[in-house]
């Protein structure tokens, strides 16, 4: 088989568009392996990736994925590891499951994917609002739960580290949630600024975890309490309005 890639429209280096090309000429070696589709996702795909931090996402959509199909790429998909690529093997029938059991999931792939090679099939699937807001709501109710164990295991004391932690997952849950009232998918880069104009000054609390995340460094225990309990309270509005 032969697998010829476009990846003009990425702002990958010359080096990691050498690494997936090469990846993609192995995976075309594999016996008994047929490829429907290969698409690029995520950081990759948009312009926020970091060369030596950021994975290179690539969607590989085969015929059958067993584990006689998954045992003769092993090699293959060690080497392309150790140059960064993180292939994620999923048939067509797959993709269907995945839209329903984690919309969320499905829809950060299918927002942020470049197609390489092949038909393009996320864009088949459409995503229900009723689905999309009631994981939101697990998620949302999840973090809930988390800040709440996390406080008391940790009696009240080190909490900007969970701050942190939790913060990527948020932003992102909180992107859908505004969809979802405005009807329209915001940028990254519109996501607080649309959030202020909704939840108003509560939203402050995620722009004070930025600096704290980007400075590196951490308030006083008492200031990340402060920002810990205004955080608590704006999951459980968002939640209540879910």
């Amino acid at each position: 088989m032969n697998i010829k890639i476009d990846l003009s429209k990425t702002i990958l280096r010359d080096e990691q568009k050498q690494s997936i090309s090469s990846f993609c000429d192995s995976l075309a070696g594999v016996p008994d392996l047929s490829i429907q589709s290969i698409l690029l996702y995520g950081s990759a795909a948009r312009t926020d990736y970091r060369p030596g931090r950021s994975d290179i996402n690539l969607l590989i959509i085969p015929d059958r994925a067993d584990t006689v199909t998954l045992q003769n790429c092993l090699e293959v998909v060690t080497e392309g590891r150790a140059a960064g690529i993180s292939p994620l093997f999923l048939t067509a029938s797959d993709l269907v499951k995945l839209s329903e059991a984690f919309p969320l999931k499905y829809l950060s792939i299918q927002e942020s994917h470049l197609l390489l090679y092949g038909d393009d099939p996320l864009l088949q699937i459409q995503i229900g609002s009723e689905a999309l807001r009631l994981r939101c709501r697990q998620e949302m109710l999840n973090l809930l739960m988390r800040l709440r164990r996390n406080y008391l295991y940790s009696m009240g004391h080190h909490l900007s580290g969970f701050l942190i932690t939790s913060l990527k997952s948020f932003l992102e849950v909180l992107r859908i949630v505004l969809c979802l009232k405005i009807h329209q998918m915001p940028t990254r880069e519109q996501t607080l600024n649309l959030a202020e104009k909704i939840y108003g000054a509560d939203i402050s609390v995620i722009r004070e975890m930025l600096d704290i995340k980007d400075s590196r460094t951490s308030p006083d225990e008492d200031t990340v309490l402060v920002i810990y309990t205004r955080y608590f309270k704006l999951v459980e509005k968002i939640l209540d309005e879910l």
